[in-house]
């Protein structure tokens, strides 16, 4: 069963084993991350991993204290891979890594290490996961985009990995242009 949250500042999705978490451009509103901390601790211990994509979201403090004691309770770490390009997140993964060795900051192009790192090795369980990501990705820069986000997602999977890499702004220009709609006047 998929789970989210609303269209504010996280969507997340379990696929399989795995949780993907997609972050906006701001950190996760405290009732969003605790209800992604609840579905996590719902999924203990059938869920062995986290995929995170962000362009510089994290986590703030307090957030990061409720993962460590959700990791205490639960007796273990979530292995953990974050795609970003972001120096920001990947300081924060530097942080998160005092309480959970199992997490690790990957570029865009490095998705495929990324699923290496999960223990994702079935190509099709990397596939679907590389096709949900985007459909979070774009519900983050287009929360009304939904319909759309599923077509690019059934896309090729190399025009799926493109859309992965890219920045926000690129994102939803393209996913703007796709849908034949002009881009919002500035």
């Amino acid at each position: 069963m998929s789970q989210r949250s609303g269209p504010t500042t996280i969507a997340y999705e379990r696929v399989g084993q795995i949780v993907a978490i997609a972050h906006a451009d701001c950190p996760p509103a405290d009732a969003e991350w605790k209800a992604y901390l609840a579905l996590l601790e719902r999924s203990v211990p059938s869920v062995t991993g986290i995929l995170v994509t962000t362009d510089g979201a994290a986590p703030d403090a307090g957030q990061r204290a409720a993962m460590a004691r959700l990791l205490a309770k639960v007796g273990g770490r979530f292995r953990t891979a974050v795609i970003t390009s972001s120096r920001v997140a990947r300081g924060v993964v530097t942080l998160m890594g005092w309480f959970n060795s199992d997490i690790r900051a990957f570029e865009p192009d490095e998705l495929s290490v990324a699923f290496d790192h999960l223990g994702v090795a079935d190509p099709y369980a990397r596939e679907h996961l590389r096709r949900r990501l985007l459909m979070l990705r774009i519900q983050m820069v287009m929360p009304t985009g939904e319909g759309l986000a599923s077509e690019l997602a059934s896309s090729e999977l190399g025009t799926v990995d493109a859309l992965l890499a890219q920045s926000p702004a690129a994102l939803k220009k393209e996913v703007l242009r796709r849908s034949g709609r002009p881009p919002a006047a500035r």
